[in-house]
């Protein structure tokens, strides 16, 4: 029988899927190498190669890292309250400890209620559930204005710290996904620690965390590289401290020296210059991004 299912031909829908998939992998590769040609190409390669060349001659270009080093240089931002001009290395510390500080005050804060909703049997524990779900629902763009005013009420706007209180919250999609995580852990354990006269304290952090700690790293370093990706954020509460990815918008939209970065191979090296953290998580960190929430369990 296995002799056989191998011998069949594949049918016309296993053709099609595949030739589709085919050409979903290649539309996701050929703008990143045109991308990364592209930055190690210089302008007037870069010009004759796509308007002259490709048509006449065919392609031929050397390559360089001018590029790279043209947008290391030109990369500066001024803080507008403070009028400090940072660097692209500057920009990298802001996002690092901006990234750090938003995804791990908000996996802390999630972990612990959502831990509390799905291990008690409380009345509460329902509110917080339907409240979570609601938020989901309703747009709260708008409350971006009140946050403004209660971080300057209280005197730690444009903060790191006001920056941490402003993510100690539990609000999300992956909330819903560590209460089922919790739940799904069984209560064995729980029963098994409180014989041994363990606290509640020492259960959640000492025998529950434990189990789920993958997906809470998976978690962080997805919010991590959320986080690294948003620049929205980082303006409104935290302008003196300006961001990777502001930095590449104003770097692209206000050129400097002489009209160099308003050539496309410029800003295409400086938005790499912005990734380069982001592939290094992902490279370091694949595995477990790929295939890192499992739960643990009592088997046999």
């Amino acid at each position: 029988m296995r002799l056989q299912q191998r011998n069949q031909k594949p049918d016309a829908l296993s053709i099609v899927t595949a030739a589709l998939l085919v050409l979903y992998v290649v539309g996701l590769l050929a703008p990143l190498v045109w991308s990364l040609l592209t930055s190690f190409t210089d302008f007037n390669d870069y010009y004759n190669f796509y308007v002259d060349r490709i048509f006449k001659n065919g392609p031929s270009f050397a390559l360089t890292a001018e590029n790279y080093q043209l947008a290391r240089q030109y990369m500066n931002i001024t803080a507008t309250t403070t009028s400090i001009t940072y660097n692209i290395i500057g920009m990298y510390i802001h996002s690092l400890c901006y990234s750090l500080i938003c995804s791990a005050s908000w996996v802390l804060v999630t972990s612990v209620v959502s831990y509390l909703v799905a291990r008690f049997d409380f009345r509460f524990s329902k509110v917080i559930f339907n409240f979570v779900v609601i938020t989901m629902c309703i747009p709260i763009v708008g409350a971006m204005a009140s946050e403004l005013r209660m971080l300057q009420n209280l005197g730690i706007y444009d903060s790191w710290i006001g920056m941490v209180i402003l993510k100690f919250n539990f609000l999300g999609a992956y909330f819903l996904t560590f209460v089922a995580m919790f739940k799904a852990i069984p209560k064995e354990y729980t029963e098994a620690a409180k014989i041994d006269g363990a606290s509640n304290l020492n259960i959640m952090v000492r025998i529950i965390f434990p189990q789920g700690v993958n997906m809470m790293v998976t978690v962080f370093l997805l919010n991590f590289i959320t986080y690294w990706n948003d620049y929205k954020t980082a303006i409104l509460y935290l302008p003196s401290y300006p961001v990777a990815t502001y930095g590449v918008f104003y770097f692209m939209n206000t050129p400097m020296g002489a009209g160099v970065t308003s050539q496309t191979p410029v800003q295409v090296a400086g938005a790499f210059l912005m990734t380069l953290p982001i592939l290094i998580v992902f490279a370091v960190f694949n595995k477990r991004l790929r295939g890192g929430v499992y739960i643990g369990g009592i088997k046999g």
